[in-house]
């Protein structure tokens, strides 16, 4: 009993990270651009740390939101991709600057959040294995992977009218490899989710093509969209087991389409309120922390409720989220001091 209630408070927030204060206008200005975009990370922030709900607390609500949660992952890959690909259109020093600008955003939070796992593994286990505090592994990595084939295409000037399509193989590859070779990778691996970053490069060329001038012509596409998504959805829970046509091709597919459904969608809707948009400041490290606060719950808190085990959860992550991204940010300050001052 107290798990529904819980599970229903959890998508009643949900519902209200979108839809609160949203507005429907004959065009949505600031479609895809930071602050939509951040309200979007906000909201599947949430979504990722309940799918990832040790197994021993999951329910049933929570296992028919994780059964989509993938397509949050997607969308980080997604809004990375995009960002970069606007960032060279803007002006050719970011690659000159690329490392310099874009490393210690992602080194420090993840280094800050390493050395707060290794404090929890200490009083947890007893014991600590200080060099995990330099691992960089998981989603992280996945990114880090990326960034580094576009960096090296840009910076090559590798044919140059072809610099998206040789990322894009390289992606396609990579994630090949990695789908293939999964049971032999001792991490875990996102050979689906990865492919947001290519639909986040497609998106930043072809983002005028979204605009629609009229009411009737959205909707129709809009609803066209929740159609195929929904159609789509249905074969991807009854196919998912069959490998690489169900767990790989066909997850793709609903990826794509969901992903265009809720494109479609905020070309005419504007969504954004200050607590999505705080989540969605804080995501990166949302998605860092929320194992580790898993792991306290479950060692100091075992016999907790379903419900109440997600909840506490989510808000003790959110909380030190935001208290590690207070330190990040100082933290990379200094580091860019630093680095100015080495390089002048």
């Amino acid at each position: 009993m107290i798990t529904n209630i819980c599970m229903l408070l959890l998508l009643l927030f949900l519902g209200f990270l979108l839809l609160y204060k949203a507005e429907l206008c004959e065009e949505n200005k600031s479609f895809f651009d930071l602050s939509s975009t951040s309200a979007m990370r906000g909201f599947w922030s949430i979504i990722v740390i309940i799918v990832h709900t040790p197994i021993l607390y999951q329910n049933r609500i929570q296992d028919m939101i994780g059964s989509f949660a993938y397509i949050g992952v997607t969308f980080f890959f997604m809004t990375s991709g995009y960002g970069l690909k606007l960032s060279v259109n803007k002006s050719s020093e970011t690659i000159k600057r690329f490392w310099r600008n874009r490393l210690p955003k992602i080194i420090i939070p993840k280094y800050i959040v390493n050395v707060f796992a290794l404090v929890m593994a200490f009083f947890i286990y007893n014991k600590v294995k200080i060099w995990n505090v330099f691992l960089i592994r998981g989603w992280v990595l996945w990114l880090l992977v990326c960034y580094l084939f576009f960096w090296v295409v840009y910076r090559f000037n590798c044919f140059k009218a072809y610099k998206d399509l040789i990322i894009s193989v390289l992606v396609i590859l990579f994630s090949l490899v990695t789908f293939f070779m999964q049971d032999k990778i001792q991490s875990t691996i996102w050979p689906t989710e990865i492919y947001g970053f290519i639909w986040g490069i497609i998106l930043a060329n072809i983002k005028e093509k979204f605009r629609i001038k009229s009411l009737s012509g959205w909707l129709r596409k809009t609803i066209i969209m929740c159609i195929l998504s929904g159609v789509c959805g249905i074969l991807y829970l009854k196919f998912k087991p069959i490998y690489f046509g169900g767990n790989y091709i066909l997850k793709i597919i609903l990826g794509i389409l969901i992903l265009l459904f809720i494109l479609q969608i905020i070309t005419r809707v504007k969504i954004g309120n200050k607590i999505s948009l705080f989540i969605g400041s804080i995501s990166y490290e949302v998605f860092l922390l929320h194992g580790v606060v898993f792991q306290f719950y479950e060692y100091y808190f075992a016999k907790l409720d379903s419900g109440v085990f997600i909840i506490l959860s989510i808000i003790t992550t959110i909380v030190i989220a935001w208290l590690v991204r207070l330190i990040s940010k100082y933290c990379i300050e200094k580091c860019n001091l630093i680095i100015n001052a080495i390089l002048k």
